[in-house]
């Protein structure tokens, strides 16, 4: 299906304009809504919009991979939120462009207004993110391109596959003239691939004004209840430079002292606990005759309860203040990155509410409700507690993050339209 111009729009493209009515009436189309008056939809009556969506959906996906979007890529995060922008105008959203610095480009919100939004009808935040960890200049290099139900490019999957559901679902419900929710906003960040440094405070606030949050990172046949919270720990030692054959006794060896903090502190993970620590970068000196006058190593932490950050820093406390190398200096920063997610009741009702969909479309779904060590922006929608937060409602994929190698699986598609849009229709029932 191909979108109608902007131009083609009349105010803020609630409706067509005279022109795009004449063109839709030629054509024997339609326009309904989002938000008309409408029965709920059957699961047959949904299934066959599926069948009709996927082939746009798949187009979609591919006008998006197509478009260099890098987390540090502003004319490409530009280009990103002008596509996004005309598709969500062109199914009656109102949508606001909201700088979020330091990120490179502007976040999306779109709102759509159903029937119900002023009389308690449930508020629904679908996220994902418009940013991927290439470079500008991959797409040319790297193109959309499809085997079998397998499609490859740069972001197919993480995150440009989870947008297409997105956007598709919004335009089956659009069609099904199904508008029995309070409000469906629709977030697309420009910064997750980093952390999303701008664009959090906006995601928790916005998890907190909704009911049911349903982020679309890859998911096919999953999705997540609890994602674990992420911290990095930044080491510094300071020592004394001296000849290494000359006078080594002079000097006072931050790396030999980096090196012993690292050996004491190797086995700090309890995978039972789900809290991981592992050192993962480490530098010091510049000559091979010269005793090091400094050292820094980092490393990555993973987490589930935050008493066990606070025992782990109170450690590294002790051990700084009796470094085994008399004379260095010792220093820790512990730099946060996501918080945890922690399942809630809400959040649970609607994963076996996604679960039952995907049963009615024989795709079974397995609800984790454990963190795995991974972490998204879903936590950030998580923070308040307020809202039932899912995520994984994007497409099936592979390898993400891989130059040459990441996928998507297209034969997901189906299934991930049908399961978002069947969970928006039943819990607006509830």
């Amino acid at each position: 299906m191909s979108h109608p111009a902007p131009s083609l729009f009349s105010g803020r493209l609630k409706r067509p304009s005279r022109v795009l009515r004449s063109l839709l009436v030629s054509l024997g189309a339609i326009w309904v809504p989002l938000g008309a008056a409408a029965a709920t939809p059957s699961q047959a009556a949904l299934k066959a919009e599926v069948e009709r969506q996927v082939p746009a959906s798949i187009r979609q996906l591919g006008e998006m991979v197509s478009i260099d979007s890098g987390s540090s890529d502003a004319p490409g995060l530009k280009a990103m939120a002008n596509y996004l922008d005309a598709r969500l105008t062109a199914l009656g959203a109102s949508v606001e462009r909201k700088p979020v610095p330091p990120a490179a480009g502007d976040m999306l919100v779109a709102t759509l207004h159903g029937k119900r939004a002023n009389n308690g009808g449930p508020r629904f935040l679908l996220l994902a993110h418009m940013d991927t960890v290439y470079q500008s200049g991959t797409a040319a290099k790297w193109p959309f391109a499809i085997k079998g139900d397998i499609a490859t490019g740069p972001g197919v999957s993480d995150d440009k596959g989870g947008i297409a559901v997105v956007l598709g679902t919004l335009e089956m419900l659009r069609k099904l003239g199904f508008g029995d929710y309070g409000t469906i906003t629709i977030a697309f960040n420009p910064d997750e691939e980093i952390g999303s440094p701008g664009s959090r405070h906006l995601i928790e606030q916005l998890g907190a004004e909704h009911d049911y949050v349903l982020s679309c990172e890859p998911g096919g046949k999953q999705r997540i209840l609890a994602t674990s919270g992420i911290a990095t720990l930044s080491l510094k030692v300071e020592g004394k430079a001296s000849h290494a054959g000359v006078a080594p006794q002079d000097g006072r060896n931050a790396l030999v002292e980096a090196a012993d903090i690292i050996g004491r502190t190797a086995a700090l993970s309890d995978p039972a606990k789900g809290f991981k620590f592992n050192w993962t970068i480490a530098q010091s000196g510049s000559k091979h005759n010269i005793i090091p006058d400094l050292a820094e190593a980092t490393a990555d932490i993973r987490y589930i309860d935050e008493a066990d950050v606070t025992a782990t820093m109170a450690h590294l406390r002790q051990l700084a203040a009796a470094p085994a190398v008399e004379g260095t200096r010792v220093s820790f920063t512990l730099g946060r990155n996501r918080p945890p997610m922690v399942p809630t009741d809400k959040a649970r009702e609607m994963a076996k509410v996604a679960a039952g969909a995907g049963r009615e479309f024989g795709y079974p779904i397995t609800i984790l409700d454990k963190p795995f060590g991974g972490g998204s922006d879903a936590a950030y929608a998580a923070v308040s507690g307020k809202s039932g937060v899912v995520e994984s409602f994007g497409l099936g994929g592979e390898h993400a993050h891989t130059l040459g190698e990441e996928t998507a699986d297209l034969g997901s598609m189906p299934s991930s339209l049908y399961v978002m849009a069947r969970t928006i229709v039943l819990l607006s029932g509830r």
